[in-house]
């Protein structure tokens, strides 16, 4: 896994061993990555489910004024720092030990760009993307995206967020809501 564009190209992150996450593929990280370009500039990027953070790190790397990274796991924040290091990044990532939904109420409000990344068996986009609105996490032209799998498809809104894209690689989908 590594960085694929921008000021920090070609930099190799670090992941924990085995299969306890599930980073984005760096084809799907490239086209989702393309397809953001012409937004990332001074923008702030909030990766949920952030594992590693390879792509809160990819967006700081093409221009994001900042980054969240929201992560559970104690072992996946250790590489979440790790890496902002080794990309030189550590003063524009800011890391928050958070579950979501439950922790929503930690998060920064105004985010210009909202990945999530979630594990594949995640069922609770209602309730999270409820409590995000009513704690105002999007600013007024905020951008959504949503990695999921085939068999597991977000809502087609999430009010007054509506998808708007969907892109397919493999088993691997990304919705794209404003």
């Amino acid at each position: 896994m590594r960085v694929i564009a921008g000021t920090a190209k070609g930099t190799k992150l670090l992941a924990p061993p085995g299969r306890d996450i599930r980073p984005t593929l760096d084809r799907v990280r490239t086209s989702l990555f393309d397809i953001l370009n012409k937004n990332l500039g001074n923008a702030i990027f909030l990766d949920c489910f952030a594992g590693t953070g390879a792509n809160g790190i990819e967006a700081l790397s093409r221009g994001a004024k900042c980054a969240y990274f929201v992560e559970h796991a104690p072992k996946t924040l250790h590489y979440i720092e790790a890496n902002l290091k080794k990309t030189h990044f550590l003063e524009k990532g800011i890391i928050i030990k958070a579950e979501l939904p439950r922790d929503v109420y930690l998060l920064p409000t105004g985010i210009d760009i909202v990945f999530m990344d979630p594990p594949y068996n995640f069922t609770k986009w209602e309730v999270l993307l409820s409590r995000m609105q009513e704690h105002e996490i999007f600013s007024k032209n905020s951008l959504l995206i949503i990695e999921h799998s085939r068999f597991n498809f977000p809502s087609e809104q999430f009010p007054p967020l509506k998808k708007f894209r969907e892109e397919k690689y493999g088993d691997t989908f990304l919705s794209f809501y404003s």
